[in-house]
């Protein structure tokens, strides 16, 4: 699962690099060039979904999620993996929910064929599948990191 999640911040980091081209692209063809895109904004959407749901996983494994540290800091080491453990239980039980609930949408969007309002008409279903990818790998991420947290012996 590790190196799934690792794999999957590399490949967001380079979408990152590919998003940030198209900005700039846009930038440059609006304001030196007045040949605005119709496609920039709404790629560059998509890119972001991608990159923030793909790359959750990643961010768990790593432990760059935003935390507030002030509370955990003053458990002990058997208190702070006590918290730690039901807090991702919680949040597992909450992505999973997310996950079953995006997968549907995912699944009525791709049987009805829905399609974003724009002159690019993109199938929806591919950005509601990579969320619903995301979200399984973060939970299986989540599921990582309580069995690590339950099998420490000592160590924060």
């Amino acid at each position: 699962m590790r190196m799934i999640n690792e794999w999957m911040g590399r490949l967001s980091s380079a979408i990152l690099i590919l998003m940030i081209g198209i900005i700039f692209y846009e930038t440059l063809a609006r304001y030196f060039f007045k040949l605005p895109t119709v496609w920039e904004l709404e790629v560059a959407i998509y890119l972001m979904i991608f990159i923030t749901f793909m790359g959750a996983g990643w961010g768990l494994k790593n432990g760059v999620h935003v935390s507030v540290e002030v509370i955990i800091q003053r458990l002990s080491t058997k208190n702070r993996r006590i918290l730690r453990t039901i807090l991702y239980l919680i949040a597992l039980l909450t992505f999973l929910v997310f996950f079953q609930q995006c997968l549907s949408t995912t699944m009525t969007a791709y049987f009805e064929w829905w399609t974003s309002w724009s002159a690019l008409e993109f199938p929806l279903f591919l950005v509601y599948m990579f969320i619903s990818i995301g979200l399984l790998l973060l939970s299986l991420q989540l599921c990582v990191e309580i069995y690590e947290q339950i099998a420490k012996k000592d160590g924060g």
